[in-house]
């Protein structure tokens, strides 16, 4: 799993290990291919390009390069991963993750063709978190190595769109104890001192009880309150003295919060 500035380098490496081999980078967009092979190019690579976007006498022209080994480099859309027979594919780089595994299982079946043997690499980044899950599940399936850095990504563990079942993690109890305490804080503020509340900022606790669980929002939203609380302007002392007490009481049942919403 790499960084984007540091797909390039790494694709410079893997080409540099072939030998006079051929090799078919994928790339999912026309614009991608282009750029890739535009860059391996003036890198002093042979390399000829496969896109949708080419007519079909292009490409026939690019096909015939590459099987007569005039270019040992491919760059291709997945218009060459369906339906294409180009023999003798020692090495396929994805230099971008399809957006299915359907797909990549494509791309991949286009080495190691007819008894022969081939490899298949792929460079993963965050932009990939959708498909983790899927080619986990995968490459368990067909027995094959799962990379350890995939393996313990959080996105590779439940499929997207499932909510994992697991219990609260601390920053939720965090907020849920800075909301509380931000609500009640306001509560006593309107109170004692109504003039003073700021009503708006006292809605906008209340309407985030539903959305709590976006614990950088819940959390920012109550720091909002609790400085609105503890530095009213004009406030007579007795309102200090009261948040502090407040706040020292929800921290001293904190473990009973814990335990309530573990």
């Amino acid at each position: 799993m790499l960084k984007e500035p540091e797909k390039l380098p790494r694709l410079h490496k893997l080409l540099n290990d072939l030998g006079g081999k051929t090799a078919i980078v994928f790339c999912n967009t026309k614009k991608s291919g282009d750029a890739r092979a535009k860059d391996l190019y003036e890198l002093g690579y042979r390399v000829t390009t496969l896109h949708g976007g080419k007519s079909q006498e292009q490409r026939e022209i690019s096909l015939e390069g590459f099987r007569s080994m005039r270019f040992n480099i491919l760059v291709a859309t997945d218009v060459a991963g369906r339906g294409i027979d180009i023999p003798d594919i020692a090495h396929v780089i994805n230099y971008e993750m399809p957006g299915s595994v359907d797909m990549y299982t494509h791309r991949i079946g286009r080495t190691g063709r007819a008894g022969k043997t081939g490899i298949a690499t792929t460079v993963l980044t965050l932009h990939d978190t959708d498909v983790f899950y899927d080619l986990k599940q995968m490459l368990i399936q067909c027995s094959s190595p799962v990379p350890p850095k995939l393996a313990r990504h959080e996105a590779s563990k439940f499929k997207p769109g499932s909510i994992p079942d697991r219990p609260p993690r601390r920053n939720d109890t965090v907020s849920f104890v800075l909301w509380s305490l931000g609500t009640l804080c306001r509560a006593i503020s309107c109170c004692f001192a109504p003039k003073l509340a700021r009503l708006p900022a006292l809605v906008n606790i209340y309407g985030f009880e539903a959305s709590s669980r976006c614990s950088y929002r819940a959390k920012a939203c109550c720091l909002q309150s609790w400085q609105a609380c503890i530095q009213p302007q004009g406030a007579a002392g007795y309102n200090i003295v009261i948040h502090l007490a407040l706040s020292l009481g929800i921290f001293m049942g904190l473990p009973i919060i814990q335990t309530l919403f573990r």
